[in-house]
């Protein structure tokens, strides 16, 4: 019984694994990107040629404010979705916005579709993950819900760490959030 207990475990950590590192970047992305020990706003401009997973990237603005005409060449390990900006502040969403999204959300990956877990997202801007049935042994993390786009940014914890968007979609009866390509949570 120990053995299928660390099989499944084994299995479901890979799944992860996989579902992070399946994000697709294309040309014309703004995206951020890991420069010179700091990560960046950047806008993909192609594919280096002879280099496999290496974008050219032209940094959008530098910390000071300042548009800067750089080119870089960055390995895709090295490129995360555009985080959104930190000074914008949940409270800009409306109370039945914030309530209609809370609660228990299946979470599934992968091609074909595997359930993997859930989550739940509470009202105090903390989220938890499990990945287990019984849901006693939960992963937590804090989110903050930003209605004018429609997403949700993980401020710590897995999905933060994974470098997951948290792109909403309203569905009949609920709502779908997008971490990436492969992978997502629904109600």
């Amino acid at each position: 019984m120990c053995k299928g207990k660390l099989l499944a475990t084994g299995i479901v950590l890979l799944l992860i694994w996989q579902a992070g590192f399946s994000q697709a970047f294309k040309a014309g992305d703004r995206v951020e990107a890991l420069i010179n020990k700091e990560w960046q706003e950047v806008q993909l401009l192609k594919p280096v040629a002879g280099k496999p997973n290496t974008f050219e990237v032209l940094s959008v603005a530098m910390k000071d404010g300042r548009s800067n005409t750089k080119i870089s060449q960055v390995t895709q390990v090295n490129i995360r979705p555009l985080r959104l900006n930190a000074a914008v502040n949940s409270t800009t969403a409306t109370a039945e916005e914030i309530k209609a999204l809370l609660g228990r959300y299946d979470l599934y990956s992968g091609i074909p579709t595997v359930y993997l877990g859930h989550i739940v997202l509470l009202a105090d801007g903390i989220y938890k993950v499990a990945f287990s049935s019984d849901g006693t042994d939960y992963e937590t993390g804090k989110y903050a819900f930003h209605a004018q786009t429609a997403s949700i940014e993980w401020l710590s914890g897995l999905f933060m760490n994974k470098g997951w968007s948290g792109k909403i979609i309203k569905k009949s009866g609920g709502f779908r959030i997008e971490f990436n390509k492969t992978t997502f949570a629904e109600n």
